[in-house]
């Protein structure tokens, strides 16, 4: 019978893209070059109909490498050619057929057979020998022709199931400090699905890639701009070696470890759907400094996914805004504070990684804890503490004493006085929850004040004074002990 997959050496060299006489190096090269690109259209390819047709087309190459590989084989066997002149007696006549392409069913030797008195006399046999070695070498010739030229066998599933498995890394950190947090999965075929979460933004970007029969990793993620960023690697035991170019050219090399999924990923019973949430549910708390003011965050996530929760300025000096939203299976979350602002983010372990987009396109991130408890005292008890300096030169050359005394309800009191005492001020003011100070002398005799702005920063004051003739000048007070 005829194999039903195999193929004639004029397609097997069409396939490979050569000529039916290259040599066996050629047959490789060309093989390698092929299979390469195949491999290559395989990781990268958007549908699985569209990977099983390039696995076909490898499972064909490989056919048209044995069918040549073969045919080469069976044209270096060695031929004898027999002649009347060879001391074979006219009795027995040997014929051998070498077809061009050997048939796939054994091969076979015509012998005529002539009246015995034109046989040879006994004792010359030699002939007969010659004769069994050509028909050895000819059976030989033909096993080994149906061998080399055989369909090569499949690739089993044990090839890419020794790479199958999750792989995951939490923190990547890139050369700009920004982290990201890397899943894999390598499915028993070599499909390769994963992700890459941004920590800092809160995004995901979805990673589709394949894993060749020796470990080779290729992948591609596409990015905002329509462009795609491209991985290169290896897997090796329970460890993928990723490269990946960053712009400039630069590349950024890291590893991601094979193991369990995390607990809150691992697919819930069918009879409760709500677990595949539940290990996000909790309290999530911080005191949140903003440029110029301070929130406390309170955010609580229900075992189905909901968020609710309110921030409130840290002062008390404002009403509660509430927060509502929702997490997904895969950690991620949105929420919004009275239908303006918009919050995203990712819930890793226990923290809410949490980002903000403020006026001017400005984003500011945050994490909130779970489990913690917020601070009873109002921001300004950080700054509580009396602060000094017995050295204050004016513009005038006047030297001063300068005391501020700054309480935890975010009230300041102080004075200023001359060197001799005869001249002293008393000066009231606040301190916002930031540490910004603003503050007024008492009035002199024509009404006037002089006032103050200053801030809080490393350990003490930096104050700037506006006379009241209108005259600027700053200094400093360190601060010498604190408020209870």
């Amino acid at each position: 019978m005829t194999d039903p997959d195999a193929i004639t050496p004029e397609e097997a060299a069409e396939i490979l893209g050569i000529s039916r006489e290259s040599s066996t190096p050629q047959v490789e090269r060309a093989y390698a070059e092929k299979l390469e690109t195949l491999e290559k259209k395989i990781a990268q390819a958007a549908t699985a109909a569209l990977r099983n047709k390039y696995r076909l087309a490898v499972e064909r190459l490989k056919l048209a490498r044995g069918t040549l590989e073969g045919q080469d084989t069976g044209s270096d066997l060695p031929s004898l050619e027999l002649s009347q002149t060879d001391n074979f007696p006219p009795a027995l006549q040997v014929v051998a057929m070498a077809p061009e392409v050997p048939p796939p069913v054994a091969a076979t030797i015509p012998v005529v057979v002539h009246a015995a008195a034109d046989r040879p006399a006994r004792g010359k046999s030699p002939p007969l020998k010659i004769a069994a070695i050509v028909l050895g070498v000819a059976v030989v010739g033909v096993v080994a022709w149906k061998l080399l030229a055989a369909k090569p066998p499949a690739i089993d599933a044990g090839t890419y199931r020794k790479f199958a498995g999750y792989y995951h890394e939490p923190v990547i950190k890139y050369p700009n400090g920004t982290r990201f947090e890397y899943e894999f999965t390598i499915a028993d075929n070599g499909d390769l699905t994963g992700s890459c979460n941004d920590l800092e933004n809160g995004g995901k970007t979805r990673i589709t890639g394949h894993v060749g029969a020796r470990g080779k990793v290729t992948g591609e993620a596409p990015l905002g701009n329509g462009k795609k960023t491209s991985y290169s690697g290896t897997v090796d035991g329970d460890l993928i070696t990723l490269d990946e170019t960053l712009s400039a050219g630069k590349v950024f090399s890291f590893t991601i470890s094979k193991g369990a999924k995390p607990k809150a990923q691992r697919t819930p019973p069918a009879s409760s759907p709500s677990s595949v949430t539940a290990a996000f549910a909790g309290d999530y708390r911080k005191r949140i400094s903003y440029p110029t003011v301070v929130y406390d965050y309170s955010l609580t996530v229900a075992p189905e996914g909901t968020i609710k929760g309110t921030n409130q300025a840290a002062d008390h000096s404002g009403n509660p805004i509430e927060i509502t939203g929702k997490v997904n299976a895969d950690g991620t979350l949105q929420a919004q504070a009275g239908g303006v602002t918009e919050y995203t983010g990712t819930i890793t372990g226990d923290e809410m990684r949490i980002s903000e987009k403020l006026s001017g396109g400005k984003v500011l991130r945050f994490t909130l804890t779970k489990g913690i408890t917020l601070p009873t005292d109002p921001p300004q008890a950080e700054f509580a503490g009396v602060y000094q300096n017995t050295s204050v030169t004016d513009p005038n050359g006047t030297s001063w004493t300068y005391t501020f005394a700054l309480a935890k309800t975010g009230k300041v009191a102080g004075s200023y006085r001359s060197a001799d005492g005869a001249t002293r001020k008393e000066i009231t003011g606040t301190v916002d929850m930031v540490g910004r100070i603003t503050a007024k002398s008492e009035a002199f005799a024509n009404g006037k004040q002089t006032t103050y702005a200053g801030k809080v920063a490393g350990g003490g004051v930096e104050m700037e004074e506006t006379t009241i003739n209108g005259k600027t000048f700053g200094f400093k007070l360190p601060r010498t002990s604190a408020i209870n």
